[in-house]
């Protein structure tokens, strides 16, 4: 079965915002939505016949891709273009699609597995190569491997059109410094210090310059759970 484990940040992120009244100015229609699945056996019972047969004349049914949330304990305190106010010692980056599908929108961070990679084998191989061309971060593979969440599948009823999807999650915390031996000092028994103790097998320290955007995506922090765009994401 298909699990899904959220770090404790975020569910404490997720929890903040659900008592939060937000309007949905660019929601999808529920007629949309389609049906969720609490488990893989239930995506595949959804898949009929038919669907699979129109699926299985292409190599790569369903399309993979990889997304990942990087989120970080002290971006606040090198991030000169502060989105709103910090109530928070966890910051999450996201990034504003410049052209294409999402134009305006925001989301985080990765793309379609490249089967020529070996990333179809290795989709951690995908989502590495992903964060560094959208954010110039470079995680460690190993880093990016520990940091995977789960899986989540999605089916539509055009399948015909729209083939079914394979979303591979990750959660990478970062540290920025201008030091390369910088680390975070956080008083004993902080928020900050308990963020770093549970994360502490996947430390990935980067340079605040490092990170910067391409023509297609532009990276930016956000420091208040309140402030996350969630009307502007897709």
């Amino acid at each position: 079965d298909t699990k899904m484990m959220i770090p404790s940040a975020m569910t404490m992120a997720m929890t903040m915002t659900a008592s939060k009244t937000t309007t949905f100015h660019h929601a999808i229609p529920t007629s949309r939505l389609g049906t969720s699945h609490e488990s893989l056996v239930s995506y595949n019972d959804a898949v009929s016949a038919d669907s699979l047969q129109k699926q299985n004349k292409r190599d790569d049914v369903p399309t993979d891709f990889s997304l990942v949330v990087i989120l970080s304990p002290n971006a606040h305190l090198h991030d000169d273009d502060r989105c709103g106010n910090t109530t928070s010692n966890i910051s999450i980056l996201l990034g504003k699609k410049l052209r294409g599908f999402g134009e305006g929108f925001y989301n985080c961070f990765g793309g379609k597995l490249e089967k020529s990679h070996g990333e179809y084998d290795h989709p951690a191989k995908g989502a590495v190569r992903e964060v560094q061309e959208e954010t110039g971060i470079i995680v460690p593979l190993s880093v990016m491997e520990d940091g995977f969440m789960g899986t989540i599948n999605f089916t539509f009823d055009d399948c015909d059109v729209n083939r079914a999807m394979r979303v591979q999650l990750y959660c990478v915390f970062i540290s920025l410094s201008h030091d390369a031996k910088y680390e975070i000092s956080s008083p004993k028994g902080t928020n900050i210090e308990r963020s770093q103790q549970q994360y502490a097998h996947t430390p990935v320290t980067v340079d605040p310059k490092q990170i910067r955007g391409c023509d297609e995506i532009e990276p930016r922090w956000f420091h208040n759970v309140h402030d996350i765009p969630l009307d502007q994401m897709f």
